[in-house]
């Protein structure tokens, strides 16, 4: 396993001065893997993800020229059709140009409460987002429990303190109560109603 150090003045902007973000940029076996699988495209896009969220994690944001200058000795073209084709599968790697409009903590985890709300398994969202099984659960978890307290119509103040997490972050989990990609059986598992269409189109096809 090789682990870089970068620092650069896009951290320090965001972060106290002096700290360094320690990224890991390969993982032999995973690696392996996905090389089989994907080949080295797969692989590059992979530790793209996960270099993203361990500097984010760390308390900081990489820059697409961090990516392509000081890590894949690559072009940023390249990375830029990386990125298309990661957002394509809802993959979205936390960097300081998609991060600084929405609050570093949120993109990320509006993102995996996404996926869970769209049918994927913790296993799968961990390996989609290079962040642990049990952080995907923690996250899920505070979700569902946004979700439990907004039926009893509790304010936005409210809610952010009984559930302990800020206000933004309690209101963009609000916003995902009505995800209109979410499956049935997620919407089932937070007590809510199916989509009449979905009993229609169920309805067609009972013999």
């Amino acid at each position: 396993m090789l682990r870089l150090l970068c620092s650069s003045p896009t951290f320090r902007t965001r972060v106290p001065s002096g700290v360094r973000s320690a990224t890991t940029l390969e993982d032999l076996n995973e690696d392996l893997r996905l090389r089989k699988t994907g080949g080295v495209l797969a692989v590059r896009r992979h530790r793209l993800t996960r270099v993203c969220h361990e500097a984010l994690q760390q308390g900081g944001l990489l820059t697409l020229e961090d990516l392509a200058y000081r890590l894949f000795n690559c072009g940023q073209r390249t990375l830029c059709r990386d990125l298309q084709a990661l957002r394509k599968e809802h993959i979205e790697p936390p960097l300081r140009s998609t991060i600084k409009d929405m609050g570093r903590t949120l993109s990320h985890r509006r993102l995996i409460v996404e996926q869970w709300l769209g049918g994927k398994e913790y296993s799968e969202i961990a390996r989609a987002t290079s962040h642990s099984i049990p952080s995907v659960q923690n996250y899920v978890d505070k979700f569902k429990r946004v979700a439990l307290l907004a039926k009893q119509k509790l304010d936005l103040e409210t809610l952010a303190f009984l559930t302990r997490l800020s206000k933004p972050l309690t209101e963009q989990y609000l916003q995902l109560l009505d995800y209109k990609h979410a499956a049935q059986h997620r919407r089932q598992e937070l007590g809510q109603p199916a989509k009449k269409n979905s009993h229609r189109s169920s309805a067609r096809t009972r013999p």
